[in-house]
């Protein structure tokens, strides 16, 4: 492939863009950036001023379902197919419920080549189904149907304190993932989700004491499947960011024993391609299978800083035919990674103080947004870090003045 033809990236976190964008830039790849934006355009985006950015565009969140168009308009005129890699769920599940549409001029992550297939795993019941046959342990649970203006009905066999999650993420926001410790703290939380949602469906599982949790990367092409490493998770946010990895450590696939045979079993029995990460929950008994989500997440760019560059790796076999290999005989393992991103939001929204905030940023072997590398990136992302503290430390100080 001529690495002068751009792969486009979709998605709304600048974050998790710009790790991708970073990744093939570093591999000589050029980017375009197809950025999905609320009432206003931002301008100071860090995803938007990389420098491996040619061209930017725009797609407001209400207006998705002008993006197929809006792609086919673009670049079908070449005759070859262009690579587009969606960094959140809402874009990948947009890419495969357009999958026949655009398949003629895209090569996108899909499962089996099939239109709504992807969607369709992103149900974390079924995720959990296919991993009891995979060998892997899960969490009992089950569905609770929450209608608006309709009575809830909670099963009586629940023991607490139990965890909360949507079924699907797309459209559900992370604070209905949370632990709960009581049947009327259940009823409670079950009824503001009715005030919020016209019918939205609640997985109530067996709360597990986690000692640690782990993310691991995959890169599945064919029938094969790479699994470079496992990221364990040290700092994890908070309320509307929860179960975002702020801060982690890179190791050895190894750490999970058995369960790398079993994620490849997983990934292969469901015919995923593309880039994709598996959640992990160890507790003092056991490793539990926690989600699969089906696109790149914003802590794989750590494992590309420390050795293997998995869109690039993605990227090559693609065009260039190049076999796969999980080649980690050069890999750095143990380095901290920190998402700056996570950390400030974290702060911003008072889980942690600014000491934590700068002890985090200043002791990572690996930053996502503070690098030099891509320096107008890093320009961008210190504008807005320094303005939003400087909005926290005022709006602080007002508070504690009254």
């Amino acid at each position: 492939m001529d690495k002068t033809s751009p792969i486009i990236i979709i998605g709304q976190n600048y974050c998790t863009s710009l790790g991708i964008i970073d990744a093939l830039g570093e591999a000589g790849y050029r980017c375009e950036l197809a950025k999905r934006i609320g009432a206003w355009k931002p301008h100071f985006c860090p995803d938007l001023r990389s420098k491996y950015v040619d061209k930017a565009m725009f797609i407001k969140v209400d207006e998705d379902d002008k993006m197929t168009s809006f792609l086919i308009n673009n670049y079908s005129e070449n005759s070859k197919k262009k690579l587009i890699i969606p960094s959140d769920d809402f874009s990948a599940a947009l890419l495969d419920r357009n999958l026949d549409k655009l398949s003629d001029f895209f090569i996108f992550p899909n499962v089996k080549n099939k239109e709504g297939a992807l969607s369709k795993y992103m149900n974390k019941m079924l995720q959990k189904e296919i991993a009891t046959k995979c060998n892997m342990s899960v969490t009992s649970s089950c569905i609770i149907e929450v209608i608006r203006g309709k009575h809830i009905t909670i099963p009586s066999n629940i023991q607490f304190p139990c965890f909360t999650k949507p079924h699907t993420s797309i459209m559900n926001p992370k604070t209905y993932c949370k632990k709960i410790d009581s049947y009327d703290d259940l009823q409670k939380f079950l009824l503001e989700v009715a005030d919020e949602r016209e019918v939205c469906n609640i997985i109530v599982e067996q709360y597990v004491d986690a000692i640690k949790e782990y993310t691991i990367p995959c890169l599945s092409i064919g029938e094969n499947v790479i699994i470079p490493a496992v990221i364990e998770k040290i700092r994890i946010g908070k309320g509307e960011h929860r179960g975002v990895t702020i801060s982690g450590k890179v190791l050895d696939i190894n750490t999970v024993g058995e369960y790398a045979k079993y994620i490849s079993k997983f990934i292969q029995h469901i015919g995923f391609q593309g880039i994709c990460d598996i959640e992990l929950i160890r507790s003092k008994e056991k490793i539990y299978f926690n989600e699969i989500n089906l696109r790149n997440g914003a802590a794989a760019y750590s494992v590309t800083k420390s050795g293997i560059n998995l869109p690039a790796t993605y990227a090559d076999y693609i065009f260039e035919r190049k076999s796969l290999k999980n080649n980690n005989h050069d890999f750095k393992f143990n380095s901290i990674f920190v998402n700056e991103k996570a950390a400030l939001d974290n702060y911003i929204s008072g889980f942690s103080s600014f000491n934590t905030l700068y002890k985090t940023l200043k002791y990572a072997d690996i930053h996502f947004l503070l690098k030099k590398s891509d320096i107008t990136a890093m320009i961008s992302f210190s504008l807005l870090f320094c303005s939003n503290v400087l909005k926290k430390i005022i709006k602080t100080k007002i508070y504690n003045d009254r």
